[in-house]
């Protein structure tokens, strides 16, 4: 009998770990952005220089120029949220300080991607929208 009741065991383990494993690409979510994404608005450049383990911003307008790194995540319905970590302004008063939190939606679809709306603890007014909001392209 106990023979009987391994062997029993053994098959039902068989037909579950598979399962699982499905289960578990389902819950995985989306990937990151991982990649350099570019837009130009009006006269600024906007990059987002995205990698496994951190991003860097660069926002560009004429001689004006603001570089962030910052932590972040990606939530299962491709909301990317972090933290500024570190802040470098040129020529621009206001903006981000260190230690902001910020959230934007992404959609990827092939090289480009689209991000829309922006939050962050820090305050969001039309301009900062209009500069971050809207489609990016992927660069080679």
């Amino acid at each position: 009998m106990p023979r009987r009741t391994l062997a029993a065991l053994v098959v039902a383990l068989l037909c579950v770990v598979p399962g699982l494993a499905e289960d578990k690409k389902k819950t995985d979510g989306p990937k990151k952005p991982v990649g350099t994404w570019t837009r130009s608005a009006g006269d600024a450049k906007v990059t987002f220089a995205i990698k496994a383990d951190g991003l860097r911003i660069t926002i560009a307008r004429g001689e004006a120029k603001i570089e962030a790194d910052a932590d972040y995540g990606v939530s299962k319905d491709g909301t990317l949220f972090g933290r500024l970590n570190k802040v470098t302004k040129s020529g621009i008063e206001g903006g981000p300080s260190e230690g902001d939190l910020f959230s934007f939606s992404t959609k990827v679809e092939k090289d480009k991607m689209t991000i829309g709306d922006l939050k962050s603890s820090g305050g969001v007014n039309d301009d900062a929208r209009q500069l971050v909001e809207g489609d990016y392209e992927k660069g080679k």
